[in-house]
């Protein structure tokens, strides 16, 4: 530690020597009358250098900032997507409508449904709702009461069961988006299960409801933001963390539900320290020798 700061100690005092006696030089070889325009214009040319590499570095970390902002929306809402993605093909499907819209059949559901959605892709939560919005099956619960669904999966989702209801069944009665309840956001899709020909009819009046989800965690995370050159991310249902960037998560109402944070890189202000480090270093050693 002692020789480091030596050597830091050094390095200054040769920079100090060095500057003086390049002053000097400039003393001695321009005429007096000329050598205080010579170094005004010096020095406004060295301060629009630097105003210049500030304003160029500090240009660079907002454009990165915005190219990290852009991404890691676009990630969540491709997430989203893909959870309606995933849903879509078995809520539109003329066998979900006679195993689950006309009659529950729970061993159907078990092999066809949460054989895949469940237990290979990974959803935490899988449940459909009665005509009357109330919980009929539970992936993961043995026993269930009529508010499962809306307790586990929180207001957004709430809500997003009344948007399906108010979409025409003869098309894609689908939404999706990101929930939170409690301390625990979740990635959601909810889908009315509606036929997908006309070889069979959906029952009279509303329909039931199939319902996915899955935790947005550190695994979930790390999953998404995979090929993105981010870091520390992750999410705060509070305030903002002072010192890292972020973006708001919403819920189907437009309302923040949770922060989702990270730690920007910044290429200018890397770039500016690295030149105040090599302003110092240089001269390491005299470059002009005193006569």
């Amino acid at each position: 530690m002692t020789e480091a700061a030596d050597r830091k100690a050094l390095t200054k005092l040769r920079y100090r020597e060095s500057m003086a006696a390049a002053v000097r030089l400039l003393c001695v070889s321009v005429p007096r009358q000329y050598l205080w325009p010579l170094l005004s214009l010096l020095g406004v040319c060295f301060g629009f250098i630097f105003l210049l590499i500030f304003l160029s570095t500090r240009a660079q970390d907002a454009q990165q900032l915005e190219r990290e902002r852009q991404a890691l929306g676009s990630v969540f809402t491709t997430a989203s997507a893909m959870v309606q993605h995933d849903l879509q093909d078995y809520a539109k499907w003329d066998d979900a409508v006679r195993h689950i819209g006309s009659s529950f059949d729970a061993a159907w559901m078990d092999d066809n449904v949460v054989a895949y959605l469940g237990r290979t892709q990974g959803y935490s939560d899988i449940f459909v709702l009665g005509a009357d919005d109330w919980t009929l099956y539970s992936f993961k619960d043995r026993k269930i009461a009529p508010d499962t669904a809306q307790l586990r999966l929180g207001a957004d989702f709430v809500r997003s069961i009344a948007e399906v209801r108010r979409l025409p069944p003869e098309g894609s009665p689908i939404v999706s988006g990101f929930t939170r309840s409690g301390n625990q956001v979740m990635v959601y899709a909810t889908a009315a299960v509606v036929p997908l020909t006309g070889k069979i009819a959906a029952p009279r009046g509303p329909t039931r409801l199939l319902v996915i989800a899955r935790h947005v965690d550190e695994a979930f995370l790390a999953d998404l933001t995979r090929e993105l050159n981010v870091h520390d991310v992750r999410l705060t249902l509070g305030n903002r963390t002072a010192g890292m960037d972020a973006i708001a998560i919403k819920g189907r109402s437009g309302e923040r539900i949770a922060w989702l944070e990270w730690r920007s890189h910044h290429p200018g202000a890397s770039l500016r320290q690295h030149l105040v480090r090599r302003s110092w270093r240089w001269p390491s050693s005299p470059l002009w020798q005193p006569a």
